[in-house]
């Protein structure tokens, strides 16, 4: 039977060789080059998903401007009917109906006459019922006058 000092000492020994490639070996544990491969491993499997990843995303880059040409190519509807918010002659007061409708969330256009008058928009249609649809729905807006109709662009 060994005494108590005995196992200190071989328990200390077994700690301090802890290290060595050896007593890990012994021991069932990985050693340096065991630790080496699998952290070269997970390097490479880290770069296939990033490679993955990097395809994925030029595929869904593709995807998107394949979409983007295809809309171009398709032959634009005229748009005829346009609703009409406020006419005015100055810039200012056009600036300002705009900003209005952009905080209340709509999207405007200006339509320019050659007397000098510019007429904001709300929206281009092919179809007057599509015009008429969305006065409908702006008139709630508090931006909004009375005053809204649907001009018809001269062809």
């Amino acid at each position: 039977m060994k005494t108590i000092k005995e196992l200190s000492i071989l328990i200390l020994m077994l700690t301090i060789l802890s290290g060595c490639d050896y007593v890990r070996a012994a021991l069932g544990k990985p050693t340096s080059a065991d630790i080496e491969s699998i952290r070269l491993a997970q390097e490479a499997e880290a770069q296939r998903v990033a490679d993955s990843i990097a395809r994925v995303q030029f595929v869904k880059d593709s995807i998107a401007k394949a979409v983007a040409d295809s809309l171009a190519a398709l032959p634009q509807v005229p748009k005829n009917y346009y609703v009409i918010i406020g006419s005015y002659m100055e810039d200012k007061s056009v600036d300002d109906c705009r900003k209005k409708l952009q905080s209340e969330g709509v999207e405007s256009t200006v339509i320019q006459f050659r007397n000098g008058f510019k007429l904001v928009a709300v929206g281009g249609f092919a179809k007057f019922s599509e015009a008429k649809q969305k006065m409908n729905q702006i008139k709630h807006l508090s931006e909004t006058p009375d005053e809204v109709w649907i001009h018809k662009k001269k062809e």
